[in-house]
């Protein structure tokens, strides 16, 4: 076959690759769209059967019941839950592990009293929460899960009652921890905000450390009008002191002359220092700084400790807020500075 022969046929034989190719693609589509078409018809036929089976099972349900199914249907739906889920058999929908799984859950609940139901939902709800941060960690099933769980609630063993007394404490300890810290923190008492410098915040600052874990003790926080004898200015200052009778702090003063106590309340030792530090650095003017503003000849105990007068009215009532809470305050540092 000459060259020009050659050529012919190698045209030829890529035309008809071509067409060849072109056909079979065709048809793969074809399947591809049919088997898609089967995939999507099949699943909305899977979508309306798990529908039907939901509503048939709501409706012989209460309210709530009807939540708590819903509910345990949807944690599956959480890729982190830890009910593991069994591989669907032909013809099952992953949709029906899911609801099986919940309504043991919800028809177990009908069989116990309060208690039992609150420690079900309370180890269920453990579960769950563990295994955001485990996530994949599981190898049993819902079912062994589950029945371990029921036994140890409906006929715990003494040392699974030993363990559970264990865990309430933990849990109780745990509770009043978060509530006495947050009660701290909306009242912007705890943590204390770190101190500025040539403020006296330092000073005030490592005092309140070193009464950390130490037992509960008292004082009086004080709100009080004073002279200097150094230049005659009155001021207004906060303090805190361990005698009740105020007077007797300014008694043997050299530089500051008591005119008026404007209040005075007894503290816990902490919710004292707390609410001093608070109070001052709220109420003195922006770039205020004690040292620059007392010089070393005017300076006196307690000169770090004063703000405007104009704020008198407002530090007063702050004082008697937190006063009328003082009990539970004082309880809620012991808790989160032991």
């Amino acid at each position: 076959m000459d060259g020009d022969g050659i050529f012919i046929a190698l045209m030829i034989f890529c035309v008809i690759f071509m067409v060849t190719s072109t056909i079979n693609s065709h048809k793969e589509k074809k399947a591809d769209i049919k088997e898609r078409q089967k995939y999507f018809k099949e699943g909305d036929e899977r979508e309306k059967r798990d529908e039907a089976r939901l509503k048939n099972a709501l409706s012989s349900m209460d309210k709530d019941e009807g939540d708590k199914l819903i509910y345990y249907i949807n944690k599956h739906n959480d890729p982190s839950a830890p009910i593991a889920r069994k591989t669907p058999q032909p013809g099952q929908s992953d949709y029906e592990i899911k609801f099986k799984n919940a309504m043991v859950i919800v028809d177990t609940l009908r069989t116990m009293n309060e208690e039992q139901k609150w420690r079900l939902e309370k180890a269920l709800y453990n579960l769950y929460e563990w295994n955001t941060f485990l996530s994949g960690w599981h190898k049993w099933t819902f079912d062994d899960k589950f029945a371990e769980i029921k036994q140890s609630i409906l006929n715990p063993t003494k040392e699974q009652l030993k363990q559970r007394k264990i865990q309430e404490k933990i849990d109780q300890d745990t509770e009043n921890f978060y509530s006495a810290e947050s009660l701290l923190e909306e009242l912007k008492l705890y943590p204390l905000p770190e101190p500025v410098d040539k403020t006296g915040d330092n000073g005030r600052f490592m005092e309140f450390k070193n009464q950390i874990g130490k037992e509960l003790t008292y004082k009086y926080l004080y709100l009080a009008r004073v002279r200097s004898k150094i230049d005659d200015k009155k001021l207004i200052k906060i303090g805190i002191t361990s005698n009740e009778d105020i007077e007797k702090r300014f008694k043997n003063d050299d530089v500051l002359e008591l005119i008026e106590v404007i209040k005075s309340a007894k503290f816990s030792t902490k919710t004292a220092m707390a609410l001093e530090y608070y109070l001052i650095r709220k109420y003195r003017p922006n770039d205020y700084f004690a040292e620059k503003e007392f010089d070393e000849f005017s300076r006196f105990s307690g000169y770090t400790e004063i703000i405007p007068m104009k704020h008198t009215t407002k530090v007063s009532d702050e004082i008697d807020s937190i006063l009328k809470n003082s009990e539970n305050i004082a309880n809620a540092f012991q808790i989160v500075t032991q």
